[in-house]
């Protein structure tokens, strides 16, 4: 569990992050910081969750202030309003009792964008496709476009599944977009989530 150099399990983590453009990493238990390394060689903005002052310390007089941390349990999660790309987390949970176990898994998927269950087989099969693809305009604007526009937009999951769900016109051109009544609000959001995603690709 100890040691100067970062686990394997973190040096395979930060590769497949780097793989899928991956830009901000949640690393609950961050302890002195070994596994940040990887991370932050692969370009990574790291935040780290640590409840012992001892390691805090160690890890900032390590790495100063390359890494955001925030000084608390994991089972008090989350610390700021952002939504992290991955999370690595290396013998924690073993820690954790079976409802702060609960907890703490339900805090780590409400960090991160609903993209596991997001992807072009749900726009296809809602008919989104026959109007979008991810990267050229058709009837409606390319996915990669409304992802970039709201890059900076720290209420853009809600803002556009409010905007899949409403449809609307005027924000790309005169051709309207019809409402999608019969997607539901999970579906929706699950969609907005996945485009979204297409800014880094």
């Amino acid at each position: 569990m100890w040691g100067p150099s970062a686990t394997a399990s973190a040096l395979r983590a930060a590769a497949a992050f780097r793989e899928k453009g991956y830009k901000e990493v949640l690393i609950p238990g961050i302890g002195y910081g070994r596994n940040a390394q990887p991370f932050l060689e692969a370009d990574m903005a790291v935040t780290g969750i640590e409840i012992s002052a001892t390691a805090l310390a160690s890890l900032k007089e390590t790495f100063g202030s390359k890494i955001t941390v925030f000084h608390g349990s994991v089972t008090d999660m989350p610390f700021e309003q952002k939504l992290y790309d991955g999370i690595f987390s290396f013998a924690l949970i073993h820690l954790l009792n079976e409802h702060e176990r609960h907890k703490f898994i339900a805090a780590c998927f409400a960090v991160l964008p609903a993209v596991s269950m997001a992807d072009e087989k749900l726009a296809q099969s809602k008919a989104c496709m026959a109007c979008h693809a991810v990267d050229k305009k058709m009837v409606g604007p390319a996915y990669q476009d409304v992802a970039k526009k709201y890059a900076a937009d720290k209420d853009a999951v809600s803002k556009l599944t409010a905007s899949i769900k409403a449809g609307g016109s005027g924000k790309w051109g005169p051709v309207p977009m019809p409402a999608q009544a019969g997607l539901s609000d999970a579906e929706a959001k699950t969609l907005a989530s996945w485009v979204l995603s297409l800014a880094k690709k």
